[in-house]
């Protein structure tokens, strides 16, 4: 993030690939609204059986302006409908967000999740339109239903547990968020299916988070 030009920055992961309109499109879309970024959703490719995996359909198309607090306000249900909320590929920002907004590169889980939400505290408005434009590539090395490491874990709640005093500070409801961190913890406690085999440390601290949330 340090070599960057030009006025608009968009974000690929090397295994995925994009619809061939799909700056065209985001870049009108910022033009004739004037966000400070455009979110696209996406489609799955599974590699193990080289079929897509769809949720979102060209005949059920709309655009959805949020400004920042209508956004943080409705972002637990939006998070948990799919992922375009949570990552940082399938959208177009303007450059300047990123002058303040880094990623912090000592996570070793959730950069995309924590920068997301930095941004969402940082804009005035953005634009949500509803169509699959980004390719995600499901594979055997894929963060998703990956087991997760002992820091991963960790990270993952604390990158949730941080949000609140923004959260507060905006006079945003946080109970939708801490009800999602207390369904994710005792998720993961009851069937640890993305968690390494074993007690281990991140598993005790989810159990005294969830008895003190």
């Amino acid at each position: 993030m340090n070599v960057r030009g030009g006025a608009y920055i968009v974000f690929v992961d090397s295994d995925d690939w994009l619809e061939s309109d799909y700056l065209e499109v985001l870049y009108s879309k910022i033009v004739e609204y004037d966000t400070d970024f455009v979110i696209g959703s996406y489609k799955k490719f599974s590699m193990s059986d080289n079929c897509y995996y769809m949720h979102v359909w060209d005949q059920d198309y709309y655009e959805k302006i949020w400004t920042s607090q209508e956004l943080l306000t409705q972002l637990p249900n939006l998070e948990n409908y799919d992922g375009s909320y949570t990552v940082s590929w399938g959208k177009l920002f303007k450059r300047f967000l990123f002058d303040e907004v880094l990623f912090n590169e000592q996570r070793r889980f959730g950069e995309d999740f924590e920068c997301s939400f930095k941004l969402y505290l940082t804009m005035t408005s953005c634009l949500y339109i509803h169509r699959a434009l980004y390719n995600y590539r499901v594979h055997s090395e894929s963060m998703v239903g990956k087991v997760k490491t002992e820091r991963q874990l960790m990270d993952d709640v604390e990158i949730r547990l941080g949000r609140i005093p923004f959260l507060i500070g905006r006079g945003i409801d946080s109970t939708p968020y801490i009800a999602e961190i207390k369904r994710l913890i005792q998720w993961r406690l009851d069937t640890k299916s993305d968690v390494e085999e074993g007690e281990s440390n991140a598993l005790c601290m989810y159990r005294e988070i969830l008895r003190n949330l």
